[in-house]
């Protein structure tokens, strides 16, 4: 989880961040969270490896679709539905799966125009 976190604080504030950068951070945060907790459980109650393996598995991707979820929300969801004020990622300069798809679909002169990061 350390090195995902260090990750991200290194890559805030570059408009470079793609799709495998991305995921590198939320696997390595989020779903290696989910994913441990669930094999931790597995291991409480089976010594069979697939099994554990599968429950490892389903956490991270779990995890992984958590997060996306999360992200989009940031930008569409209510303060109702996420618990926490709408746009938190972008004030905190987070590159999140959303806005690296609105940067790379976006003419270049409107992405530099409406995500100025300095």
């Amino acid at each position: 989880m350390s090195e995902g976190e260090l990750l991200q604080i290194s890559q805030t504030r570059k408009l470079n961040n793609d799709e495998e950068t991305y995921f590198k951070i939320i696997s390595d945060k989020t779903a290696s969270l989910l994913a441990t907790c669930c094999e931790v459980g597995a291991r409480a109650v089976t010594e069979d490896e697939s099994k554990i393996n599968a429950m490892r598995e389903f956490g991270e991707n779990l995890g992984i679709a958590f997060q996306i979820r999360d992200d989009i929300l940031d930008y569409i969801g209510t303060k109702k539905i996420i618990g926490k004020p709408l746009g938190g990622d972008i004030k905190e300069k987070k590159i999140t799966l959303p806005l690296i798809y609105a940067l790379r679909t976006a003419e270049k002169s409107e992405s530099k125009k409406n995500y100025r990061l300095n």
